[in-house]
């Protein structure tokens, strides 16, 4: 193995992996050039001269050989098993993670993980939003707009799908009613974070960083569930007293994202929930109805 190919070996054992995603992708394209300007027993001693876990490098290679990737590096995520889950997927998978919202920066291995299970066991079962068009004679009167509203409505519900109506593009009219949702769970959301506030104690609203029932419910949910489960001491005693709160900051995320893939990954979230404690049930078969459409 030539002297250049040392120096490259060298350089990828102190610099690590990568940091970023455009890093990780320049690693993954060094392993690949590497490997085409050597045999495999050169190629082999190189791997060996890395350092690294031979399935690291093994993912490493199969993400810089991926075409795929580099048109979305800026929203790609951070650590290398992500990108390697993504880098693993069909090219319809692939096509689909983009458009779903999957590929975002924040995505893990367990999002990627359960979007492709569900989309291989199930099929899409992210909401397909169609545009329809529905054009109105002159002559209608507004009672007959209702009417025929309401039968195309009843209509769509016999199908399992829902009819929206609005002004705008289907896309704005939706966009639209989950503002309008979640500014509602966030009203009532802070009306009991305040309740909460109230008997806290003092080291633990500084302990994180929350001042008010609002900032507590628009907090990250690792926050949220995390003050909760300290300010009642355990999570068992979490669940029993603010389960519903739990439930009602799931619907607040789900209305907040663009992401239809993480808006399933809320519901999956709802449903986890109602089988792992049944007396959510309710609460549970509620926010999927009214608040998760």
């Amino acid at each position: 193995m030539g002297t250049e190919f040392l120096s490259i070996a060298a350089a990828l054992a102190s610099g690590g992996y990568g940091e970023t995603a455009e890093a990780v992708l320049a690693t993954g394209q060094t392993l690949q050039h590497v490997q085409k300007g050597t045999s495999l027993l050169e190629f082999r001693d190189f791997r060996d001269a890395v350092g690294w876990h031979p399935k690291i490098f093994s993912k490493l290679l199969m993400i810089g050989k991926d075409p795929r990737l580099l048109p979305h590096v800026s929203d790609l995520p951070t650590s290398y098993t992500a990108i390697y889950a993504l880098a693993s997927l069909s090219d319809e998978e692939f096509a689909a993670a983009a458009k779903e919202g999957v590929i975002i920066p924040s995505a893990s291995v367990r999002f990627i993980g359960d979007w492709v299970k569900a989309r291989r066991l199930h099929g899409n079962m992210v909401v397909e939003e169609i545009a329809l068009t529905l054009t109105i004679r002159r002559s209608k009167s507004a009672e007959e707009v209702d009417s025929l509203l309401a039968t195309l409505k009843g209509a769509a519900d016999a199908a399992g799908a829902s009819l929206r109506v609005g002004t705008g593009s289907v896309r704005e009219t939706v966009a639209g009613e989950r503002q309008t949702t979640a500014e509602q769970i966030l009203a009532l959301l802070v009306g009991r974070m305040d309740a909460v506030m109230k008997s806290a104690d003092p080291a633990l609203l500084k302990q994180f960083s929350v001042s008010s029932g609002e900032v507590l419910a628009k907090g990250e949910m690792r926050q949220f569930t995390g003050f909760l489960v300290r300010a009642t001491g355990s999570t068992d005693a979490m669940w029993e007293h603010h389960g519903k709160d739990y439930c009602l900051k799931v619907c607040l995320e789900f209305n907040s994202t663009t992401s239809r893939a993480q808006r399933f990954n809320y519901k999956k979230r709802l449903l986890e929930v109602k089988e792992r404690h049944p007396e959510l049930g309710g609460t549970v078969d509620q926010c999927l109805e009214e608040w998760c459409k």
